[in-house]
């Protein structure tokens, strides 16, 4: 992979989802946020990382789409403590501590899974995973798995009128290219698949056979009793003792799922002390059929 071509993929990447990025952060952590970034390629990332700016926050993973291709996030400590703080409505602590770097990376899970969700059905698609917030010092608790080339991209995130350099290294290893290359170089023979027809499951006048066959199929039983979305920073306050309303209102019918597909509602009733569901409305015939499958 050409080093032209790993920063073209990181500008489009920046230039698509950046809006999005500064959406999530605005919301989870209640603060106005604007960015601006610009990129240059490095020949070794193992290096470049090397000379940044420790001790940081790093977060760190991949992103597998056209091009597989992981990423290292450095926060400054400052805008490291001051996140947190913000997530969860308190002082900004001194010092990055454990504390700090598990909020983060609940933070990290739900910003990049938003861009993930936002992406899904585009045209540019990708696909993140292996998430990790450490904290990096000195070089040392990071190691880029080979010496890829790479793109250092600086984001200069703005708040309250102060301004934080965000550093952004995306790479492959040598492995990952050669990989990369391999996968583009090989012609694969593709023609449509052929199946033979699959056995009438109905009998002549139309009525399905018997299905006693699969009578001894177990399946999951779920009770609803309602639900309710809550941000990083309230479920942090909650403790012994708190009450999380839900949004189902009292002596409403509770949804009854079957392999997680709605099968009936009923209400709630006491058999020789344990809780049991009364069905009061099942869905049609069809569509109990579906919730088995």
């Amino acid at each position: 992979m050409k080093n032209d071509v790993i920063q073209k993929s990181f500008q489009s990447g920046v230039d698509l989802f950046t809006s999005m990025v500064i959406d999530a952060m605005g919301q989870l952590f209640n603060q106005t946020f604007s960015a601006s970034t610009d990129s240059t390629v490095v020949r070794d990332v193992n290096r470049r990382v090397k000379k940044a700016n420790y001790p940081c926050v790093g977060i760190l993973f991949q992103s597998q789409g056209n091009n597989n291709c992981r990423h290292l996030v450095e926060l400054p400590n400052e805008l490291a403590t001051k996140l947190y703080a913000w997530m969860i409505g308190a002082e900004a602590e001194a010092e990055v501590n454990a504390e700090i770097v598990g909020g983060l990376q609940e933070a990290a899970n739900q910003i990049l899974g938003q861009l993930q969700a936002g992406i899904d059905g585009q045209e540019h698609q990708f696909k993140i995973s292996e998430i990790t917030v450490q904290i990096i010092e000195a070089g040392k608790g990071f190691e880029t798995g080979g010496e890829g080339r790479g793109v250092e991209g600086t984001h200069k995130l703005s708040i309250d009128e102060k301004e934080y350099e965000v550093k952004h290294f995306i790479w492959m290893s040598e492995a990952e290219e050669l990989a990369d290359s391999n996968t583009e170089n090989d012609v694969v023979d593709v023609h449509p698949a052929e199946f033979s027809d699959l056995p009438s499951t109905s009998n002549g006048n139309g009525e399905t056979q018997s299905i006693d066959m699969l009578l001894d199929v177990d399946l999951e039983i779920l009770v609803q009793l309602g639900r309710k979305t809550m941000t990083i920073r309230d479920v942090l306050k909650l403790g012994k003792g708190s009450v999380i309303e839900l949004e189902k209102a009292a002596g409403e019918h509770l949804d009854i799922f079957v392999n997680r597909r709605k099968l009936a509602e009923g209400e709630v009733v006491v058999i020789d002390d344990h809780f049991g569901i009364r069905i009061s409305q099942l869905l049609s015939p069809q569509e109990r059929i579906k919730s088995l499958g």
